[in-house]
């Protein structure tokens, strides 16, 4: 009999706990916190002390994670009363939520199981009419990051695709907290945040299924006036996704294929057949829903009050698709369409003209607490019927069960007949019950039917629908105002919440459940009130004997006190079977884990005041009934399916039980394997008897004396009772009921559970049954031998299987077990097996030997449970479910399998040493295991999968886990792939607590405003020798120092004067710091680039953005002097505010800075950043925000904020920002948005536009980026018109910016026709497009140009024509189109020459350079080959003359050659090559030569401006080239233009220097350029030559597309970090580079940090360095290398041990290979002397690991192993004493240690110190049973090791040609060689050495091999001889009598044919050794040599 633990009272101050708990994952609305009302409080201790009927405990239970080991988890309870949900757990309150703003009550709250809530939105949006990408290679970049999703205000934004409902279970499914109110449900994810959906229906109750929930309508209007007429709405629904439909639930003939093979892939879905209709019948009230979380099968059951029938349904989640198939093929009629809009109007009556205004405010509210909901809202319509679904012919008889008591065995098949149903309410209801039992039921399905027929069928509006109108509203169609500004209100949201179908649309239901009657009983005759609080479990849920799940099913009719039980089966067409069991009578019941720690039982009251448990198949034990307060009884059992139970008393008081311990450790898993072999009627006893036994003693103790009394022995006296069971039995009733003592009663000693009477003894087992034990616990024992963890479970297994095996007669098999256990015999070993009938082997089997023949090739079969079941004939029982006790066992036949397979055996490809390693290390990691688990298995057993691990360190595939790769202890290359980043540890040392500040110290800290907790910056000299310099870009140099002193603008700059300190008066300080304004407000640009993404921290303030400081210090003044600024002049149009556009820049700066990651810079944080009053810097911030993809938060009416100002600066910045963001999207929302600021887009005739001319401009080019490379033919036509339509004008208007906005338009066609123009046939209607652009740039036309009058076809070309040569340039980029090219002509005569500005040669230069891209060369002959032949001709004439050169061919030449330089800078841009890099230079300096002469005259300076333009071009081309080099020689003619000012430097030159010089250390020279066509059309907008001559200038070009160089940013800078301190760190790499034209890959050497070039030109990137470990990206051949190089673009190393980091050790000399022996000890390792004397030093072992090692265990070790005995003083060396010689462990220890890491394998640390424990127990005078466990593994290990032996031919082989190791020798083992010869040395010594000194062994030995006797009366002698035996390789008992019966027979025959003693000998040695041989051909293990010649001779010395 079980019992039951004291009784806890649940409540009392639980409610005070309520926040303790609180996961940090939710994140609730304020309406939902937990409220602090004391109203809250009191209802909840009121809930606590009384039963209340709004209360459920929920479903906690966990087949495959609850164990017996693990706690319990607590019992999890939701009760709720009016608004307030509380959930609770354990009896104290963990959460609790109030709903009181709905002003609606709670209906109910539950669990349920759904999908996590999908992202906000898709990362990629889906193309459509208005949405294309060309995302090719061509266009954008490798780095370009994915678009952002389409821009909305929708807080909850749609999918673009919606996740269908899946039919079967998700093994991904989350736990939600649903809660119902009365019109409206809120589902709480994990995750955090709320998802609330509508419900179209009062709400009766819901029920969780395994996935989603079902939801029971109430009565509603009619229906309450007449409750038995047919429904006109479903009565049942299911919701599968809270984000989903809510669909009717129907009902059908039959189902099958509920539970698909594994098998089969894909598993098919379920069947139906018959037609299906939905639920209807307003008395069918559902009682019960299996949830399936125990693996039970798919049920419902409803009772049916009218009728008076109970039903039971199979339930199934079947694909959307089939029924939509079935429904579109079914039929449809005409009829019935009044109807059904009758049967719709509930619905509509209640949700349209009864809207809840506080509903709608929640559903608002609760939307946007969280983004990763999605708005979906649920559509319902209740259809009265639903097509036919004829899936396949089922048979219809098990649709329904009859139950008759004469039939019942026929029926059910179960064999019950004799079971009778009668209930507990008298004689008159047991036979009314039985005469239901045995009624005939009658089939309604043709009256269902032909109602079906006449029925119309109509479906909800499907997803796709609701997805589309739902996206209409995001986009705000049909919003308030024309820009879509502005959501729809709360009403239309609620109105779109509810979709009904056309009048005409006639469509099938679509269902996501479907469910089939599978038994029914009728109890009309015992009354309605029998089934008005039925209640069902399923229980007992394991396989039954057909290994085919099965489950019982109890029912429960309170008011009869009748308990039926149902077996619930399964068939092999995969429908339900439900058979009668038995009948109980019961008051009560509820499941709970009793019995058995996986599979639920029953517990249940019986009507007199009992309690009984139901265990398998029915079977009912008693259970002791709990102490209750005195006169109190149990009316109600709540249970969650743990161990827990909550009783309710008849006061309404609960308490809280708890079941009784079950056994654990080694009887469990014993218990567990016979479960698997015994039948159930004998395994149930087994178990009942250990159960009652184990109350008095221990498990182990309890199931050992079963056993033996099973097998015949005497059961041991029981023992006395149990102190502390005394006490409380001999406590007084009136004490229970004392709080304090129901709490001691819970205590867990053993004997804290209560006693009951013993059960009947069973019946006496057969033999069958007695050898299944003894072979299952072999079985157990062998399989702990395997783990080290469990070597004392071993040796209770196997002495119990020793004495099993003595009583039942095997002589052998005890044999064998006192040989493995070296303990004495019991008994006379002489006699004969008495039990020659037995089915098991002769010997057991010996799991270490089949291993060992497993690696040497020999296939092996594991040993399993099944095997002895089927050999037995015998039916397990399964009774603790499907489980695996021998899991560890079958696992390593497995990698013993993988490890060691022949070639022929695998699939793919051949079989190597290397393949095997891997497919075994990949099958380790799949079984769950790592390091640990490894450690914990047996030494000898793990040392195979050891040599495996080390195998795929050196060479593993990147294909491999994270988990893997930490398994093979290669943390570098699990975080290669994409791991998370474990924890790091800092510095190289170990980590001591910092010394206390002297008062001084502390004094100056605070004056320098240092905190005084900061650790002191200093470092001593040690430190920085082994530290080193950081591993970063230009650590040599200062270089950045000196660039960030030239681009700060903050702070003053100094500069040098020639005049005196009183020649700088006033007015000459105002003059230079006028000069030297310029360049200050031309630096934030270039600052920009400098800092680009270098500050990695989002602070939670404000952003600063820098102010710009014009002041400045003139040495030798002393201080800085202010310039003030003058009054701007008034100018007609213009702003002359100078600090404008370079605050706008310094903004853009600050933003670019910023390197934010996943979580973005959200809305809120740009408002927090927005100022009182708009401003340039807050403009340029938010310009800065869309450059880095970071403005796409900002939600539509922020942007309508800022917009409605017509603050320019702010405007430009937001519409470029968002177009940026969005590029080649062409995102709607943000397209309508720039429209509204281009009258260009306005319809005709609309009125005028009040925008400024920039910002049309900048909306151009908004437009151009929004549509990059779309080919949008529609705008690139109306950016032609807006060309066409600039007409010379008298009278230049300067804010119109007509040059600006023609250079915008030309730019935007190019960008929206990137590279289309390949040929004339992909361009329609080329021919007049290149004559409109013929016009646009000669301005020759006979033809009129689109969208002009002719009369007024006179168009500007000195404006025009810039602008289309670059959209023409960019247009037919890479084209190499020579036609388009001639159409950008250089002229070839002076004439005209006259007619074309120079500027213009230098874009038509660029122009053509760019079209035919493969003809750029980056020689100087190629440049200067561009300036046609009279400009030189004529130039070189007058230079040879001695005469001044002609200023107009002078200035043309150099633009020309400005425009080559140009294109070469575009084709190189971030390559550094060399020729291109001394071909800029060149023309750089004879540029600068040429600019910075003296120009006294008017045209000289005009020819001066001129050649500056074309020295800013060449340097920015230069620096394009060499972009994040910072190479030195290009910095110092930087830093040399950086220090002129003054007369001629206008702002745009200091614009384009500062450009320059921060493109050439762009973000500190972690970034460089791409060469992609977006990343040219970006870097043309950026660098466009025309440079603005004063800071407000905006004429040519906005100063706001400079930073559009963003677009071809790319992080090529390749960066090493340790994986152990994730500190960067130099390691010399090696590239495969691909020749463009060639096959061949070029090599070429870099040491990271470095850049690296173009990806599409790298094949593989390589570790090229010993001192870590290597490995290699193949970026060209794997897509999977390629995206994590792209993710980070970091190498992950890990260095290898015994060496210094390269800043520690640039040239390799202090690594520990160049250590002398004297200094870092001897390799010797041994178990004696030797390795004391030749021991590292302390001194030098602890150098060794504080320098080459990060392994904090390993500091740990030689902190203990360098302790004062070792080093001869104390720890503070205030007290000396002798140096004292290390011990034998020390030195051991310390010799293992520095060879293991020196080698770089720790883990065979524990190998070492195994064997040396092994040695240790082999050495005690007294030898245990583990000493001979130890000396079994050390024989696997030599054999494993030996000549000829595995490793030989699995291991020891050359490393495949992949390895980074140049060596191709043998790899070594992990175990040392000469260490092994001295284990097997010292091993074979402590075994024989006895022999020869000990006469009683060897009587013992020759007493053995003789007549095979075991010594009886000397332990030690006995321990002694398993020894020598296990040492020496001896067989098994039966071969050495057959040995010994062979040596005999062989010395009888030589004796008779006359042989002589020696010739006897020889025969003999002989047959030994012949013998032997054929032992080891057959792959099993032999004796040794020794063995046999001492067998022999004692054998030869008896007489025949």
């Amino acid at each position: 009999m079980v019992g039951l633990s004291a009784l806890l009272p649940v409540g009392g101050g639980g409610a005070t706990q309520r926040h303790q708990h609180q996961p940090t994952g939710y994140t609730l609305p304020s309406q939902l916190l937990p409220t602090t009302r004391s109203a809250l409080l009191d209802s909840i201790l009121a809930v606590s002390r009384k039963a209340s009927p709004q209360s459920v405990l929920i479903n906690q239970f966990n087949p495959t994670t609850t164990t017996s080991n693990t706690p319990t988890p607590p019992l999890e309870q939701l009760s709720w009363s009016g608004s307030t949900v509380t959930w609770s757990k354990g009896g104290a309150t963990y959460r609790s939520f109030s709903f009181t703003q709905h002003h609606q009550p709670v209906i109910q709250a539950l669990f349920a199981y759904w999908p996590p809530p999908a992202p906000p939105s898709t990362p990629t949006p889906q193309p459509s009419t208005s949405q294309t990408r060309l995302d090719d290679a061509s266009t954008f970049g490798p780095f370009h990051p994915s678009p952002p999703p389409p821009w909305t205000d929708d807080p909850l934004a749609l999918p673009t695709t919606p996740t269908p409902s899946q039919p079967t279970a998700d093994p991904s499914l989350q736990r939600y907290l649903v809660v119902f109110l009365a019109d409206v449900a809120y589902a709480y994810p994990p995750s955090g945040g709320a998802i609330p959906f509508q419900l179209p229906f009062h709400l009766k109750r819901a029920w969780p299924m395994d996935h989603g929930i079902l939801l029971e309508r109430a009565a509603e209007g009619d229906e309450l006036f007449h409750p038995t007429s047919v429904a006109e709405m479903a009565t049942l629904y299911s919701l599968l996704d809270p984000t989903d439909e809510i669909k009717v639930v129907s009902s059908t003939s039959s189902l099958a294929n509920l539970f698909p093979s594994s098998s089969t892939t894909p598993p098919p879905p379920p069947t139906a057949e018959g037609p299906s209709l939905p639920f209807q019948d307003l008395s069918e009230r559902l009682i019960f829903a299996s949830d399936r979380t125990d693996g039970s099968e798919p049920l419902l059951v409803t009772s049916n009050a009218q009728q008076g029938k109970i039903s039971v349904w199979a339930y199934a989640r079947v694909p959307p698709s089939i029924i939509e198939e079935e429904a579109a093929a079914a039929p449809t009629s005409d009829k019935g369409k009044g109807k059904e809009r009758e049967i719709l109007s509930p619905s509509l009556s209640r949700h349209s003209h009864h809207p809840d205004r506080s509903n709608t405010s929640a559903t608002t509210n609760t939307t946007t607490l969280n983004g990763s909901s999605k708005r979906k809202r649920p559509s319902f319509a209740g259809p009265s019927s639903h097509p036919p679904v004829s899936l396949g012919d089922r048979d219809r008889s098990q649709t329904s069960r009859r139950i008759s008591i004469s039939g019942v065995g026929g029926v059910g098949g179960g064999g019950v007949g004799s079971t009778s149903f009668g209930g507990a309410g008298g004689a008159s209801q047991e036979a009314d019950l039985l005469e239901a039992l045995g009624e005939q039921m009658s089939r309604t399905t043709s009256a269902m039917s032909s109602s079906m027929n006449a029925a119309d069928r109509r479906t909800s509006v499907t997803r796709n629908e609701l997805s589309i109108t739902m996206d209409r509203m995001a986009l705000g169609q049909g919003s308030r105002d024309g820009l879509g500004l502005g959501t729809l209100g709360g009403e239309m949201d609620r109105e779109a919440t509810i979709f009904f179908a056309n009048e005409g649309e006639e469509r099938g239901m679509v269902s996501d459940v479907l469910c089939a009657k599978v038994w029914e009983i009728d109890l009309a005759s015992a009354g309605s009130d029998v089934l008005t609080s039925a209640t069902c479990h399923i229980f007992d849920t394991r396989p039954s004997s057909t290994a085919s799940p099965s489950s019982t099913l109890s029912i429960h009719l309170p008011t009869s006190s009748t308990l039926l039980l149902l077996s619930i089966s399964r068939t092999a067409l995969g429908s339900l079977h439900l058979t009668p069991l038995q009948q109980l009578h019961a008051t009560a019941h509820s499941t709970a884990l009793v019995t058995r720690p996986n599979v639920l039982d029953l517990v249940f009251r019986t009507p007199e005041g009992g309690f009984a448990v139901v265990t398998a198949e029915g079977r009912t034990e008693e259970l002791a009934t709990p102490p209750l307060p005195p006169g109190r009884k149990v009316v109600n059992i709540q249970g969650d399916g743990s161990r827990d139970l909550l009783l309710t008393l008849d006061d309404g008081s609960r308490h809280l039980s708890t079941a009784p311990r079950l056994p654990e450790g080694v009887t469990r898993r014993c218990l567990e394997a016979l479960s698997l072999v015994l039948p159930l009627d004998e395994f149930a006893g087994l178990q009942r008897d250990v159960r009652e036994r184990r109350k008095g003693e221990v498990d182990w103790e309890a199931f050992g004396r079963v056993l033996e009394g099973l097998f015949g022995g005497e059961e041991g006296e029981k023992g006395e009772k149990d102190p502390y069971a005394v006490f409380l039995d001999s406590t007084s009733r009136e004490a229970m009921a004392d709080p304090l003592f129901a709490t001691l009663r819970t205590s867990s000693s053993p004997s804290s559970t209560f006693s009951s009477p013993p059960p009947p003894s069973s019946a006496a087992p057969s033999n069958t049954h007695l050898q299944a034990i003894v072979w299952t616990l072999h079985l157990v024992a062998q399989d702990a031998k395997l783990e080290k963890t469990r070597e004392g479970e071993w040796v209770q297994v196997a002495r119990l299987v020793r004495r099993l095996s003595e009583r039942m007669g095997l002589r052998y098999w005890s044999d064998a077990y006192r040989r493995s256990l070296g303990e004495t015999a019991r008994g006379d070993d002489s006699v004969p097996d008495t039990s020659p009938s037995t089915l098991l082997n002769r010997v057991p089997s010996d799991l270490l030997q089949s291993l060992h023949s497993l690696l040497r090739g020999v296939p092996e079969t594991p040993p399993s449970l099944s095997q002895i079941s089927a050999t037995l004939s015998l039916t397990p029982s399964f009774f603790y479910g499907l489980i695996d006790p021998l899991s560890l066992t079958s696992q390593l036949y497995s990698l013993y399998s993988l490890l060691a397979c022949p070639p022929s055996s695998l699939e793919k490809g051949p079989s190597t040493t290397l393949t095997r390693a891997q497919s075994t290390v990949r099958a380790i990691v799949a079984f769950g295991w790592d390091a640990a688990r490894i450690d914990r298995l047996a030494v000898g057993v793990a040392l195979p999968l050891r040599e495996a691990i080390r195998m795929c360190q050196f060479d593993a595939p990147l294909e491999m886990s994270s988990k893997a790769f930490e398994l093979i202890r290669r943390p570098d290359l699990a975080r290669q792939t994409g791991g998370k980043e474990v924890m790091r540890r800092s510095g190289n040392k170990l980590q001591t607590p910092p010394k206390p500040l002297a008062i001084d110290a502390i004094i100056e800290r605070t004056k320098n405003g240092v905190p005084v907790d900061d650790p002191p910056t200093t470092r001593s000299a040690d430190e920085e020798m082994s530290t080193g310099p950081k591993a970063e870009r230009f650590n040599e140099d200062r270089r950045l120092e000196e660039v960030t002193r030239m681009l700060q603008y903050s702070e003053p700059v100094t500069i040098a004067s020639e005049r005196t300190l009183d020649q700088l008066t006033p007015n000459v300080q105002q003059n230079l710091l006028g000069s030297l304004s310029n360049r200050t407000l031309a630096l934030p640009i270039g600052f920009g680039m400098f800092t680009y993404r270098t500050r990695s921290k989002i602070s939670s303030e404000s952003v600063p953005i820098p102010r710009i400081n014009t002041s400045a210090r003139i040495l030798p003044m002393p201080s800085p002097v202010a310039y003030i600024e003058k009054e701007p002049r008034d100018a007609p149009g213009g702003n002359q505010d100078r600090f404008e556009w370079p605050e706008f820049h310094s903004g853009v700066a600050a933003a670019l800075q910023l390197q934010v990651h996943s979580t973005g810079f959200d809305s809120s944080q740009i408002s927090f950043n927005k100022p009182a009053e708009l401003d340039s810097k807050h403009a340029g911030f938010l310009m800065g925000l869309g450059l880095v993809g970071q403005i796409s938060s900002m939600v539509f009416n922020q942007a309508f904020e800022y917009l409605k100002m017509k603050h320019d600066p702010t405007s430009i910045g937001l519409l470029l920002g968002l177009a940026v963001t969005y590029i080649g999207t062409g995102d709607p929302k943000v397209t309508s948005l720039i429209s509204v600021h281009l009258a260009a887009l306005h319809p005709p005739h609309s009125s005028p536009l009040n925008v400024s001319g920039i910002t049309q401009a900048a909306g151009l080019v908004g437009i151009g980026l929004l549509y990059l490379g779309t080919q949008r033919r529609t705008l690139a036509d109306i950016m032609i018109r807006e060309l066409c339509s600039i007409k010379v004008t008298a009278i230049e208007d300067p804010p119109a910016c007509r040059e600006a906005y023609a250079l915008s338009a030309g730019f935007a066609f190019g960008m929206i026709m990137l590279g289309s123009g390949k040929s004339a046939a992909s361009t329609p209607g080329e021919v007049d497009l290149l004559r409109t652009f013929r016009a646009l740039i000669l301005g020759e036309s006979n033809h009129p140009l689109p969208g002009a009058t002719p009369s007024l076809n006179i168009t500007d070309v000195n404006i025009t024509s810039s602008a289309a040569t670059m959209a023409v340039g960019l247009m037919y980029l890479r084209t190499e189109r020579q036609d388009v090219a001639d159409l950008l002509e250089i002229p070839d005569t002076a004439r005209r020459l006259d007619y074309v500005r120079s500027d213009l040669l230098l874009l038509r230069t660029l122009a053509r350079s760019i079209i035919r891209w493969e003809t750029i060369q980056s020689s100087k002959a190629w440049v200067e080959g561009h300036v046609p032949r009279f400009i030189v001709e004529s130039l070189e004439a007058k230079a040879s003359k001695g005469q001044g050169l002609d200023a107009d061919l002078d200035v043309a030449r150099w633009n020309i050659i400005a425009g080559a330089c140009f294109a070469i800078g575009l084709k190189f841009a971030g390559t550094a090559t060399a020729e291109a890099h001394g071909t800029l230079i060149h023309f750089l300096d004879r540029l600068t030569r040429t600019a910075y002469v003296k120009a006294p005259t008017i045209q000289g300076k005009i020819k001066r401006d001129a050649i500056r333009c074309c020295l800013s071009v060449v340097a920015m081309a230069l620096a394009m080239v060499m972009a994040g080099t910072g190479e030195l020689n290009v910095l110092r003619r930087l830093r040399v233009a950086h220090g002129h000012f003054g007369e001629g430097v206008t702002y745009g030159t200091h614009l384009a220097s500062h450009m320059a010089l921060g493109l050439l250390l762009v973000g500190s020279g972690r970034y460089t350029l791409g060469t992609s066509n977006s990343a040219i059309a970006a870097l043309l907008l950026a660098f466009y030559p025309a440079f603005p001559s004063s800071p407000s200038e905006n004429r040519a070009h906005l100063q706001a597309y400079r930073h559009l160089w963003t677009l071809a940013i790319e992080p090529r800078c390749l960066e090493a970090r340790d994986v152990d301190t994730n500190e960067p760190t130099f390691l010399p790499i090696r590239l495969r580079l691909a020749e463009k034209g060639s096959t061949e890959l070029r090599a070429k050497q870099l040491v990271a940090p470095t850049l690296i070039p173009e990806l599409r030109l790298i094949n593989t990137i390589q570790v090229d360095t010993p001192r870590y470990w290597g490995f290699s990206l193949h970026l060209a051949s794997n897509p999977a290398h390629l995206a994590s190089f792209l993710k980070e673009g970091t190498l992950y190393v890990k260095r290898r041990t015994g060496h210094l980091s390269y800043a520690q050790d640039t040239r390799g000399i202090r690594s520990i290979f160049t250590k002398s022996k004297s200094e870092t000890g001897s390799s010797v390792i041994d178990f004696g002397e030797a390795a004391r004397i030749l021991s590292p030093s302390a001194a030098g072992l602890k150098d060794f690991v504080s320098f080459f090692s990060e392994d904090v265990e390993a500091k740990a070790a030689v902190a203990q192993l360098t302790r004062p005995s070792m080093n001869g003083g104390g720890g503070d060396g205030s007290r000396k004493r002798p140096t004292t010689p290390p011990t034998s462990f020390e030195a051991f220890a310390a010799s293992v240690l520095l060879e293991c890491l020196t080698k770089d394998k720790r883990d065979t640390v524990a190998v070492y110190l195994a064997l040396y424990h092994a040695h240790r127990l082999l050495s005690l005078p007294t030898l245990s049973p583990l000493a001979l466990l130890a000396l079994e593994q050390i024989e696997f290990i030599l054999d494993f090791y030996g000549v000829g032996g595995p490793f030989s031919t699995l291991f020891s082989k050359p490393r495949s040609s992949s390895s980074s190791s140049k060596s191709s020798s043998p790899r070594e083992a992990l175990i040392q060689p000469t260490f092994l010869d001295h284990v097997s040395t010292t091993t074979t010594s402590l075994a024989r050495s006895p022999l020869l000194s000990d006469p009683e062994l060897a009587v013992a030995l020759r007493s053995y091999l003789l007549y095979s006797t075991w010594p009886s009366t000397n332990p030690d002698v006995a321990a002694r001889l398993s020894i020598y035996l296990v040492d020496s390789g001896a067989p098994d008992l039966p071969s050495l009598e057959k040995l010994r019966e062979l040596v005999l027979s062989a010395k009888k025959r030589a004796e008779e044919a006359g042989m002589g003693s020696e010739e006897v000998e020889t025969s003999v040695g002989l047959l030994m050794r012949g013998t032997k041989k054929i032992v080891e051909s057959a792959g099993k293990k032999a004796w040794k040599g020794e063995f046999g010649e001492v067998a022999a001779r004692v054998w030869l010395e008896v007489d025949v």
